[in-house]
């Protein structure tokens, strides 16, 4: 249940809030980006949680506490799941993307609990196959092959994460401005707003404008009347045809990332899965 919750749910709901943004944005909302990464990261919660209730049903009550890695193993478990319930309460209470302390909730939400808990968790399932495969569950004792499968995607993960992260920043300093920031990792925001973002200039001041200059030439009387005349009312957006625009490299960039990620996570976690059932 920890080798579903977190490398197979977890990681692919972190993946769709961190780098899949501007390829499932609105509209509609909310966007799909953010319906696909609430399910898996509750459902997530609740498999990671129903698997810790299992390790107390089975033990009924009592756990080891000797000092090795299975106290270590416990205590992280313990930790990383109250964080795992505390991140979607905290999400509940977020405050509007408009708003001067957004922010801190994502600072809070993203980084500070939500990646850090994820690092910790797939440290935690390597320390759990490790006690797993040592203490004489495994069908061959002593291989040690879940971890090494198991090893081998964190490996390839990371890699495609520092090769998304190279790949999304560097876009992002060259298109510049407010689109560049869209594109960058929202992990780094703070500092591309501070070297690309633009200041925009204030607003100039609506001035009334003389009548006249608004018509055609003729009469002051003429004038003032052209003036007053109500302008035809513009036809409402669902009758304005709406072309299709083409995906921008950007976006294709992103699907092409998922594709890797789904061709990475999916058939070796699924074959961890198989080495410790069996």
């Amino acid at each position: 249940l920890m080798l579903i919750s977190w490398p197979l749910l977890a990681v692919t709901g972190i993946f769709f809030a961190a780098w899949m943004k501007p390829a499932l944005g609105p509209p509609p909302m909310p966007p799909k980006w953010f319906t696909i990464h609430r399910v898996l990261m509750l459902a997530s919660m609740f498999i990671g949680a129903a698997g810790s209730l299992l390790i107390f049903v089975a033990n009924k009550g009592l756990i080891s506490l000797d000092p090795s890695r299975n106290l270590a193993h416990f205590l992280i478990g313990i930790f990383v799941m109250l964080l795992h319930i505390i991140n979607p309460i905290i999400s509940a209470f977020r405050c509007l993307p408009t708003s001067p302390r957004r922010w801190i909730f994502n600072l809070l939400h993203g980084s500070l609990i939500g990646l850090a808990v994820e690092m910790l968790a797939l440290v935690n399932c390597g320390i759990g196959l490790s006690l797993f495969e040592s203490n004489g569950y495994s069908s061959s004792p002593g291989s040690y092959r879940s971890l090494g499968f198991y090893v081998t995607y964190v490996v390839l993960l990371f890699l495609l994460f520092i090769a998304l992260f190279s790949i999304f920043t560097g876009i992002a300093v060259i298109t510049g401005g407010e689109k560049g920031l869209k594109l960058g990792p929202a992990v780094i925001k703070p500092i591309l707003e501070y070297f690309i973002g633009e200041t925009k200039p204030p607003a100039e001041p609506v001035l009334f404008r003389n009548a006249v200059s608004e018509t055609i030439p003729g009469t002051a009387t003429d004038a003032t009347v052209k003036a007053q005349e109500p302008k035809p009312a513009t036809p409402p957006p669902s009758a304005t045809p709406v072309t299709k625009q083409p995906k921008s490299k950007d976006v294709v960039l992103r699907w092409i990332g998922l594709t890797v990620f789904l061709c990475i996570t999916i058939p070796l976690i699924l074959i961890v899965i198989v080495l410790v059932a069996v």
